[in-house]
Parts: C-alpha cells; structure tokens; sequence
C-alpha cells in the first residue's frame, strides 16, 4: 500500500519533505540551537569516557561542537561528520578559539551519517542526541548501520542515545515551554507535537516567542520512533548486538531515553 503522509499543522504534505524540513530546519540556526540546548550536558560522561579510552572516535551529528570539543580535549582524535553546513561553521569558530593540540585533534566533514565512508578502520563510532531518530525509512537505517559496519574495526563500538517513545508523547498535544536566553533577549520556547502512527514519525514544531514582543521563530523537527524491541531487531538484523543502558547506569522501569552501545557480530 502506497500512503503519502496527512496534511495538517507542522506535517509535511510529502514524504521527501521530511529530509528537506524535519531533519534541517532545526539546525539551520546554530546560536539559536546551542541557546536552546545549552544546558544539556548529562550525556557528556559517557560519550567523552569511551572516547578518551578509544584514543580515536568518529562522531556522526558532530552539530557545533557541544561533545566534540569535550572528546578532543579529552585526548581523543575526533572525526566529526554532519551534513549541516551553519552547523559546521559554527564548529570551525570554536575550533579556531580552542587551544591549537585540541582543535588540531578534530577533522571536520560536511557529509550524510547513511554514506559517510572513511580511509580508516576505528575503534569508536558515536551518533549523539537523536541523531539517528533521523533515518526514517527501513532503508534509511539499513543504509546507515552498514556505513557504520565499514567505519569500525572488528573490535569496535557504535554508540548512540535515543529517546524512548511513551504513550503521553504519541499524540497530538502541546508543551508550553520553557525561557531560553538568545541574542540578548527572553523567549518563551513551546513544542507542538503531531503523531503519524503508520510511519512512525513524531513531528515537533518548535516555537521561540519573544517575551517582550515581535516576530516569533517556528521550525519543524521530525524524529522516527524506534521502540526498544524494535531497535534491537534492527541492529542485530544488520550485524549488530546491542547492550543498552539508561546513560551507564541501570535501565529504570521508564527510562526517558537509552544508550546503545553496539558490538559487530
């Protein structure tokens, strides 16, 4: 059966709309993204511990930096991939003032996580912050997960988080927000969800609105919903087997998002 998706508030009218908006507009803007997120620092333990213990990592979804510049100062040699040239550029300025044996440790490349290929084997690939919430299709993540195989070395590691679908979140709702400090200026931050249940696929518009007046910022972000047995079936479908744990420590009953830390079979 053949199914475009439904039209509606923050919903692509077209499948392809998903690569051109719901992976891209959220990261079209760096400072705002980084003010949105700037408190966000629990997954940094564990994605910076492996790759100072791995000594050479490449990182898919580097952004601008946020646990790049962290691994690197760690020791690591970090090779950093996204297919956002704002936010690339945006990482070139944070290299350009770190200290020179800490940017002279990162590799930049504008490029897809479904095709990116290296010259070298390593021994750690991460995918940070729902990165891979992004390969929406079966062939998305199939493409993706053999691209990771080939960058790995047989003793090596993927690593990513994603959060974990709950019931409260698959249906349409609204969140009102929270105050994010960006260009000198207070803004209330609100998320309007939508959820198309055939693909899978939770569509966020995300609202910036000025508290002292003026013209509000919206982005559409869409992220597929992966349910932690069905994650599991994939990987291991493509050659992968999966630990998975609630950011190294034990999984609770209802954890809010998991890490996967992936073996080669």
């Amino acid at each position: 059966m053949t199914r475009s998706l439904v039209p509606g508030p923050g919903r692509p009218l077209y499948p392809e709309a998903l690569e051109s908006l719901g992976a891209v507009q959220h990261f079209a803007d760096p400072a705002l993204y980084d003010a949105t997120y700037h408190r966000r620092v629990h997954d940094l333990p564990s994605y910076v511990s492996r790759a100072a213990a791995a000594g050479r990592v490449v990182e898919l979804g580097c952004g601008s930096g946020r646990i790049t510049l962290p691994m690197a100062q760690a020791g690591a040699r970090v090779t950093a991939v996204d297919r956002s040239p704002a936010m690339l550029s945006a990482l070139q300025r944070a290299l350009a003032s770190a200290p020179p044996d800490v940017s002279a440790r990162v590799d930049a490349h504008e490029a897809d996580l479904r095709t990116f290929s290296l010259g070298e084997r390593v021994p750690l690939v991460t995918c940070p912050f729902n990165t891979f919430l992004h390969l929406y299709t079966r062939d998305d993540v199939a493409r993706a997960l053999t691209a990771v195989r080939e960058l790995l070395l047989p003793t090596g590691r993927f690593v990513f988080d994603t959060s974990l679908p709950r019931p409260q979140d698959l249906r349409d709702r609204k969140a009102r927000g929270r105050r994010v400090r960006f260009e000198g200026r207070t803004w209330r931050y609100d998320e309007e969800f939508q959820w198309e249940p055939l693909e899978q696929i939770l569509y966020v518009t995300l609202t910036w609105t000025p508290a002292d007046g003026g013209v509000a910022i919206q982005q559409l972000l869409a992220h597929r919903q992966f349910f932690a047995a069905e994650l599991e079936a994939l990987l291991y479908l493509h050659g992968f087997e999966a630990e998975v744990s609630e950011w190294d420590g034990p999984l609770s009953r209802d954890p809010d998002a998991l890490l996967w830390s992936c073996r080669v079979r």
